[in-house]
C-alpha cells in the first residue's frame, strides 16, 4: 500500500489521509526523487488529460475556436465543479456550437465541497458541467468539430481518441529519447 503523503486535520482530529506513490524523473527519464514506491504501475486516469488535449491543439481546433490559456487549461485537467469551471466549460461549448446535452460524461456533484453544498442549498441538481471531466469531454468534442467528424457526442470514436493520445505521448517519448 502507498505511503501516507498528506493528512488533513480539523479541530485536532485527523479528517482524512491521502496515500501516494510519486516519482520525479529528470529529462533522461532517471528517477531523481521519490515518495512511496516509484516503480508502482498505475493507470493514467486524469494525468492523461494533457495528452488528450494535445490533438485538439495540433489539429488547429484550439486556434479555430479561439482557445486561450484558460480554455486549454480546462480541457487539460480535472476541475472541482466551481462556477468558474462550469462557466468556462459552457463558454467552450458555446464556442464550438454545442450544448451540455452533447457531453456524454454524466452529471455528479462538484468535488469542491462548498460548491456542492451551495447547489444543495439552492435546490439545484448537479449538471454534466459539474463533472470533473466535462472540460476534457468538451475538448474531445472540439477535436471532432475541428476534424469535421460530426457533431454527435460519439462522432469521435474512443479508439480514435486513444490513438491520438498514444501518438501525442509517443511524440514526447521520442523527444525524450533524442535528449538522451
Amino acid at each position: 500500500m502507498a505511503d501516507t503523503a498528506i493528512e488533513y486535520w480539523r479541530g485536532g482530529r485527523m479528517e482524512s489521509r491521502v496515500r501516494a506513490d510519486v516519482a520525479v524523473v529528470d529529462s533522461l527519464g532517471q528517477i531523481r526523487y521519490w515518495f512511496g514506491d516509484p516503480d508502482r504501475a498505475t493507470y493514467w486516469r486524469s494525468s492523461a488529460k494533457p495528452f488528450q488535449a494535445m490533438p485538439v491543439i495540433e489539429s488547429g481546433g484550439a486556434d479555430r475556436f479561439n482557445f486561450g490559456p484558460e480554455q486549454v487549461a480546462i480541457i487539460s485537467a480535472s476541475h472541482g465543479g466551481q462556477s468558474m469551471h462550469t462557466d468556462r466549460v459552457q463558454d467552450l461549448l458555446n464556442r464550438i456550437d454545442a450544448s451540455p446535452a452533447d457531453l456524454i460524461c454524466g452529471a455528479h456533484p462538484p468535488s469542491h465541497r462548498a460548491s456542492a453544498e451551495e447547489l444543495v442549498r439552492q435546490g439545484v441538481q448537479p449538471s454534466v458541467l459539474h463533472n470533473n471531466c466535462s472540460g476534457k469531454h468538451t475538448g474531445m468534442l472540439t477535436l471532432a468539430r475541428a476534424e469535421d467528424t460530426g457533431s454527435a457526442p460519439g462522432s469521435l470514436a474512443a479508439a480514435d481518441l486513444a490513438e491520438s493520445t498514444r501518438q501525442a505521448a509517443a511524440e514526447l517519448e521520442t523527444v525524450a529519447e533524442l535528449h538522451k
